[in-house]
């Protein structure tokens, strides 16, 4: 039997428009049955099918094509090709079922054209009918389905009244001039005296409307639409308005004057310092203007009413910045009546401020989705005084990364978190009710896929902007605003494993004696103090893998089968290493000791007399855990990558990180450690029964669905704090309990559906003094331990207990 011969040809099948039913048949057909077309069949092997279009069984593409943004259809500004590979295939008969018996695979690709043509919603046609002298501000709407467009829209034809333009927004804006009259004229008296020439007569009024055509274009495509504005003037010999038009009424004021080039914000000026403006007023009959104030004016300014000039010394204010308010009113000398008001603004800021530099760029740089931030803002004051810094209050939209805090010292800290705006397509799976013949999802997809917009070149929420104000002792001083950008670099939250080690409490009294040292630890020389990722060491711990995927508690439970039971490692000498960024400049510093394994090289199983044993080299722990759970990321610390003074990158190090130093400082603490204990740490008898998981996102993400749980949104007091007639505890015959009664046992409220908690200090102990009914289950059965399973953590649960083991090699 051949294989099935294909009709259609491979490559383009076409494009097609977005939002639009779509139907096509591909072809192939089996050489044994030529005309019977229900013989061969189809699936899509590979590739990308565009959204909303599948492929059936007998070779029919058909579907809407289209973006869908959480369920809901949205658009695409640009043309997406999608490529994929179909199969055509023939069956036969083996016993009694049905299986596939000659292949042929044939590639092609779809175009989805996304383009939508911007468009006016603004109805053509009259846009109002003003006077000379008078303000238009008329907004032109359009819709344009293509949401990350830039419109632009300008005058294409025709003229706008004198004084009036319009922005690429759409925004027509002006006060409109006068017109010349008829016969060239302007218009108002005429300047040659009565009867000084034979008969004369000055020219009526000008009514004129002035149409004009706009052009609306995104840059690939465009509309027009015309429109209109009608301008006219009164004097008695005019008839553009009548007795009933609306358009006059008994409060109209016509061709009052106004200030040119309105601009409400003047700006920011420093205190101490000479101000001058003029607010320029403009009066369509060329008469007198005169100017007054309404409102605040800062100290020491004033405003000439005959020339519109707001001028003074600016008086000190201090170490503070001050916004002050007004109004500048502009009317007719001989006619106060005829008058317009106009708000303005001015920031005024002291001293302090002149005196500060930033130090920082406004884009402090770029982090990816759960890494630790070692970005930091800085200022100098040059007074010499110590600045701190807070982020700006007081109607600023600040919005930091989640994860992360701004410090007093400048410091961004913590680390961003793993969950940002993603849009989850979810496939139909083996186990769905519905229709199977769509895309082959295996048992580690579990049917989930991030979607992605134009290419994946469309990014969400990755810009986050926010203010700061660096300020001293005595008060605000400064303020700049910043951003950070956050790649989307992980899909899901990373795990790892930690490892806190078990002393003597007279060991662990050392240790902290080191370590609480400012003799040794000199505050100075500490890189990031206040940060819980940097500064010193709390106690001998160290990272034992990176970058884990985010899998159940229970494959974890289940990677300790072997090679996992109490191990006792040796702290070695001092070491240094330098932390270097990718313009070559040193970030940090580290002191360390390395952690000497003393079975590292010994091989995975070792055959005895009385069976395998499995020792437990840390290189053996590792392997185990990530052949069970996985491993996502191969990133490491950045003074694990970063090349040292020798020319060698040290790659993963088992190493206690005893302090994070400023640059240049790493082997002056060393050295003062070494002097007072250089012949004690190695002595120290440190124990390893536990791993710690580190994954700060558990709570919020389901381990075995393998995505972000949903959580209902926050509520308050949602619970019965008193009694009702269906409470079962508390029964009609009750004698005791009075109306007005109040229920103190009632739960306590309620935060985001219990995802909030609140970080409890864990103090120094020897063991885990705590075992509950969720935790570990001790048994007698040959001295293993019994787990019982739970795929989210509680208090304890981050702790998973090495198993009690009789073992040979025991080292």
């Amino acid at each position: 039997m051949a294989q099935p011969n294909w009709v259609t040809g491979s490559g383009s099948l076409g494009t097609i428009p977005e939002g639009k039913f779509y139907r096509a048949t591909l072809e192939a057909y089996d050489p044994d049955f030529p005309s019977d077309a229900t013989k061969v069949k189809y699936f899509k092997l590979s590739g990308d099918l565009p959204q909303g279009i599948q492929i059936t069984e007998n070779g029919k593409l058909e579907g809407t094509p289209k973006t869908y943004v959480q369920g809901v259809p949205g658009s695409v500004s640009q043309n997406i090709k999608s490529k994929f590979a179909v199969r055509a295939y023939t069956q036969k008969i083996v016993n009694g079922s049905l299986v596939t018996d000659k292949i042929n695979d044939r590639t092609f690709s779809l175009t989805i054209t996304g383009q939508d043509v911007p468009d006016f919603t603004t109805p053509a046609g009259s846009l109002g009918n003003y006077f000379d002298g008078q303000l238009v501000n008329t907004q032109i709407t359009y819709s344009d389905s293509d949401l990350d467009d830039t419109i632009s829209i300008t005058l294409a034809s025709g003229e706008l009244p004198p004084g009036v333009s319009v922005s690429s927004s759409g925004l027509i804006y002006g006060y409109i001039e006068p017109a010349e009259t008829l016969l060239g004229y302007s218009a108002g008296w005429e300047t040659t005296g009565f009867d000084s020439l034979p008969l004369q007569f000055n020219s009526g009024t000008v009514s004129k409307t002035y149409s004009f055509t706009l052009k609306i274009s995104d840059g690939k495509d465009y509309n027009l639409r015309t429109y209109s504005i009608y301008v006219g003037v009164i004097t008695a010999d005019s008839n553009a308005y009548t007795v009933d038009s609306s358009t006059v009424t008994a409060d109209t004021v016509t061709r009052a004057p106004y200030i040119d080039n309105y601009v409400e914000d003047l700006g920011s000026f420093s205190h101490l310092n000479y101000f001058i403006h003029q607010f320029e007023g403009k009066d369509p009959n060329g008469d007198i203007l005169n100017y007054s104030v309404s409102g605040t004016l800062p100290t020491g300014l004033s405003l000439d009413t005959n020339t519109g000039y707001l001028h003074g010394n600016l008086s000190n204010i201090g170490l503070t910045e001050i916004e002050y308010s007004f109004s500048i009113s502009v009317y007719k000398k001989e006619n106060p009546l005829s008058s317009n008001k106009f708000d303005f603004k001015i920031t005024i800021v002291g001293s302090f401020d002149k005196n500060v530099t930033w130090n920082s760029n406004e884009n402090l740089g770029t982090l990816n989705n759960g890494e630790i931030s070692t970005l930091y803002v800085s200022a100098t004051a040059n007074n010499g005084s110590n600045v701190q810094y807070r982020l700006k209050t007081n109607g600023t939209n600040n919005k930091l990364p989640q994860g992360l805090i701004l410090l007093s010292s400048g410091n961004l800290a913590g680390r961003v978190s793993y969950k940002t705006f993603g849009l989850y397509d979810r496939q139909i799976t083996a186990d769905s009710d519905t229709a199977v013949d769509t895309t082959l999802v295996t048992t580690d997809t579990r049917g989930n896929e991030y979607a992605t917009f134009d290419s994946g070149t469309t990014t969400f929420d990755s810009k986050y902007q926010f203010t700061v104000e660096a300020y001293n002792a005595e008060g605000v001083s400064s303020t700049k605003s910043f951003y950070i950008n956050v790649n989307r670099e992980y899909d899901t939250p990373l795990q790892d494993i930690k490892i806190k080690t078990l002393m003597s409490s007279t060991d662990r009294s050392t240790v902290n004696t080191l370590l609480e040292s400012q003799d040794i630890m000199t505050p100075s020389s500490i890189y990031r103090p206040n940060d819980p990722y940097f500064g010193v060491a709390e106690d001998v711990s160290f990272t034992h893998l990176y970058g884990l995927s985010p899998d159940e508690i229970k494959h974890y439970v289940e990677s300790m089968e072997n090679y996992h039971y109490n191990k006792r490692v040796t702290l070695g000498g001092l070491e240094t290493a330098k932390a270097i960024d990718e313009n070559g400049d040193t970030v940090y510093e580290v002191v360390y000791s390395r952690i000497i394994d003393n079975i590292e090289d010994v091989e995975e199983t070792v055959s005895t007399e009385v069976g395998d044993v499995y020792p437990n080299s840390l290189n053996n722990m590792r392997t185990s855990v990530i052949n069970k759970v996985g491993k996502i990321s191969k990133e490491l610390p950045l003074w694990m990558t970063s090349k040292q003074d020798d020319g060698t990158v040290l790659g993963y190090t088992k190493a206690w990180v005893i302090v994070y130093t400023n640059p240049g400082l790493s082997n002056t603490i060393a050295y003062n450690i070494n002097k007072s204990y250089k012949n004690t740490l190695n002595k120290l008898n440190v124990v390893i029964d536990r791993y710690i998981l580190n994954g700060k996102e558990l709570r919020t993400w389901d381990s075995e669905d393998f995505r972000w749980t949903q959580h209902v949104s926050t509520t308050f007091d949602i619970y019965e704090h008193s009694y009702s007639v269906d409470k079962t505890d508390i029964t009609a015959d009750t004698t005791s309990n009075t109306a007005d009664q109040f229920d103190n046992t009632s739960t306590q409220t309620i935060f985001d559906g219990d995802s909030t908690k609140f970080i409890e200090v864990e103090p120094y102990t020897a063991d885990i003094t705590m075992k509950t009914a969720d935790t570990i289950d001790i048994s007698t059965d040959g001295g293993y331990r019994d787990y019982k399973i739970y795929t989210k953590t509680d208090k304890f649960d981050q702790y998973l207990l090495f198993p009690d083991k009789d073992i040979i090699n025991s080292k």
